[in-house]
């Protein structure tokens, strides 16, 4: 009996040390290795990161859709409207469902804008996770006269939450962001030099 009694009073320290290995650390610990964005300089046809060179593949006028190939055919970016939906052969790729636009949001801010839609993650496979999104409007961000649009996240299965932001042009094209793909990869600064 006393036997039974000792493995009774380990049985929680094994539940709570197997529990922390099957859920991923605090999230805002993993953010912290990654101090700079990676850059991604986009023009009408061809899109630069600092580890390879994206050609512009096929264009989907009416949706905005964009689907770029890395030069070396190992990687592909899809954005619409200026906001990555997809990534495909990057170290941790992403799949959102976007019914909109960042343009369609702007007449809804009022003063801001909630909505929730859906993101698979890659490395590890997380199954669809739903994901919040808060959209609101900033004025004079970061001393830029054009507007600019903060999209907070949060996915609440994965404590996994942080900002993207969006400046637009008189046409409220997408000519600049900063945006996070995925909760391990780093946040990409899309910079569009049409």
């Amino acid at each position: 009996m006393a036997s039974l009694n000792k493995y009774l009073s380990l049985m929680p320290i094994f539940f709570v040390s197997s529990c922390s290995v099957l859920y991923p650390i605090s999230l805002e610990i993993i953010d912290d290795i990654y101090k700079e964005p990676k850059n991604i300089y986009l023009s009408k046809s061809k899109l630069n990161t600092e580890d390879s060179t994206y050609i512009l593949k096929s264009s989907n006028g009416s949706s905005n859709t964009l689907t770029w190939i890395s030069s070396d055919n190992n990687s592909v970016l899809v954005s619409k409207n200026g906001k990555f939906i997809k990534t495909i052969g990057l170290k941790y790729n992403f799949t959102i469902n976007s019914k909109f636009t960042l343009k369609d949001i702007i007449p809804l801010l009022n003063p801001f804008y909630d909505t929730k839609t859906y993101i698979l993650l890659e490395n590890p496979l997380s199954g669809y996770l739903e994901l919040n999104l808060r959209y609101s409007l900033l004025e004079n961000y970061q001393d830029c006269d054009c507007p600019v649009i903060k999209e907070s996240f949060r996915s609440d299965s994965i404590s996994w939450s942080g900002d993207n932001y969006y400046w637009f042009d008189e046409n409220y094209r997408v000519v600049k962001s900063l945006q996070n793909f995925h909760p391990y990869g780093p946040p990409y600064k899309i910079e569009y030099l049409d």
